[in-house]
């Protein structure tokens, strides 16, 4: 009998034993953290959609917002269930889900829908909701916007990352410190650590409502995601090549022949929903200069910057908006200054500049025209300082190229005393002139410092609209005035580059969602090692 009972012992023993030794190994690989590493070339900044001017795809995982779009470009409910707008187009009803907290166990109801909107009111992007006279709580999960006149874009306002709504109640307990040390939204991932320059964690959240977007099939199936970050690129591609990361979406177009010919990688790209572009501040006596900023147009060769900084992974940019933008001015090109050098120097001497010395600069009252140009310290935007740098001096401009990581940019100039910049920003929406151009937004986002009444007028007409295509036509009318001023110099249209390993599956990039235009979902993703 006890034999017996010791036989069957010594036997669960072995058996557990093995059963332990496989789990350890990792043939029990279901029981494994699936950990998604992605980098990225810019860090985050402070993820409050109420106090940044930059989010990143991190914010997609921790926030939702009340309307989403669908890989099609289709509007599906993210917080809300449904809605209708009446006839007027005045009246907009919104019929939230239900059972849904924040990740600091508050509820998500109509009162905080109402908050967030009333405090997005308040800062720089309020343009989305420039119509939304009233915000009504008919009831906890009937949210409803009246406006003024109609807004055709509306729609669009409550998509974008930037309505991505937070608890009230913790962005009034941690206030300046909300998105930098503690992050509460709704989102499936919550957030864990940031430390800026190096990485940012979020983890799944268990306590996540699991109501999915329409266009969710599986769900959230990875544990926890890693974002590193890597602004120069030789570090970013040494990382992924070194199997320190899973997705890098930034990919050096110098690198990307060599990535495509892996066999354990898939390269993906697509035209980005930007404009990488000089800018200039029109507080300066000289960048403020209209004949100056014409000079400079007509100085830059684009295709050298298509060729250098993009390695032709990019197309040569004629507006302040992409050519694949609905709004886009198509004579924007017939518009927009070419290279020409003695077009560029009798700019210059219009505004009393010539070389008398024979140096090859132009000078005035016996002083030499010198300019800032501040870019940034990514790889690509180092070398458009260069060619930026050699182009201007061709025609008689002497420039002093400094560059910044992003952050310390967007800092100072904040605080002025710039004169050129280099800029790109990722927008979908032709407002994003309306961002970058409305006197009101001085000095951030309108970091040119524009004041001009013509074009104040037109953005607010463009949130008056009934119909999509009025818009439009205003914003053509906004770029074909911009390109007469010359506000800014458009150079290139990049690609959006994304290095997978093939381990990685269901990741997708987005040609025509609303936020998935930048910030990838990663709902489905998982990793099959």
């Amino acid at each position: 009998m006890y034999k017996r009972i010791l036989i069957c012992v010594v036997s669960f023993i072995v058996l557990f034993s093995i059963h332990a030794i496989g789990f350890a190994s990792g043939k029990e690989e279901v029981t494994e953290e699936m950990v998604l590493k992605y980098g990225l070339e810019i860090d985050v900044q402070v993820m409050d959609p109420l106090n940044t001017v930059w989010m990143t795809n991190a914010n997609q995982l921790m926030y939702e917002r009340l309307i989403s779009k669908d890989a099609e470009g289709n509007y599906v409910g993210e917080l809300a269930e449904s809605w209708e707008v009446s006839g007027d187009g005045l009246t907009w009803t919104f019929h939230l889900k239900k059972g849904i907290k924040f990740q600091d166990g508050t509820d998500f109801d109509a009162e905080a829908a109402k908050w967030f909107l009333e405090q997005g009111q308040k800062v720089w992007w309020s343009v989305e909701y420039q119509q939304v006279e009233q915000i009504i709580v008919k009831d906890p999960y009937t949210l409803v916007l009246k406006q003024k006149k109609p807004d055709a874009n509306l729609m669009y306002g409550l998509t974008q990352v930037y309505a991505s709504i937070m608890s009230p109640t913790a962005k009034e307990k941690y206030g300046d410190d909300y998105g930098t040390t503690i992050v509460v939204g709704t989102g499936p991932f919550k957030f864990v650590e940031w430390l800026p320059g190096s990485h940012l964690i979020l983890e799944k959240w268990d306590g996540y409502h699991k109501q999915y977007p329409s266009f969710v099939k599986e769900g959230v199936l990875l544990d926890k995601v890693v974002y590193k970050f890597f602004p120069e690129a030789a570090a970013r591609i040494a990382a992924f090549e070194a199997g320190e990361l899973d997705i890098l979406q930034g990919v050096p177009p110098q690198d990307v022949k060599r990535l495509e010919s892996r066999d354990d990688t898939t390269i993906m790209k697509r035209p980005r929903d930007a404009v990488v572009y000089i800018g200039f501040n029109f507080d300066d006596p000289v960048t403020g200069n209209v004949n100056f900023r014409k000079a400079v147009a007509h100085a830059i060769k684009r295709d050298t910057y298509v060729r250098v900084c993009a390695m032709g992974e990019a197309n040569p940019a004629y507006s302040w908006i992409p050519d694949q933008n609905i709004a886009y001015l198509r004579e924007a090109q017939q518009l927009q200054p070419d290279y020409n050098k003695k077009k560029a120097q009798e700019y210059l001497a219009k505004m009393g500049y010539r070389d008398t010395d024979g140096d090859g600069i132009v000078d005035k009252d016996g002083k030499p025209l010198k300019v800032k140009f501040w870019t940034t310290t990514e790889t690509q935007f180092k070398q458009l300082g260069e060619i930026a740098y050699t182009q201007l001096r061709e025609v008689g401009i002497d420039v002093v190229v400094e560059s910044w990581d992003v952050g310390t940019q967007q800092d100072l100039i904040t605080k002025g005393g710039h004169q050129m910049y280099k800029q790109v920003y990722d927008w979908d929406n032709p407002d994003i002139m309306n961002f970058l151009s409305n006197s009101a937004n001085i000095p951030m986002p309108n970091m040119l410092h524009l004041r001009d009444s013509y074009v104040d007028d037109i953005l607010n007409r463009t949130t008056q609209c009934k119909t999509i295509e009025q818009r439009n036509d205003l914003f053509r009318q906004l770029q074909e005035h911009l390109i007469e001023i010359q506000a800014v110099v458009p150079l290139y249209v990049p690609y959006e580059i994304f290095a997978v390993k093939n381990y990685v599956k269901n990741f997708k990039y987005w040609e025509k969602g609303g936020t998935g235009y930048v910030y990838e979902y990663l709902y489905d993703v998982y990793i099959e090692k």
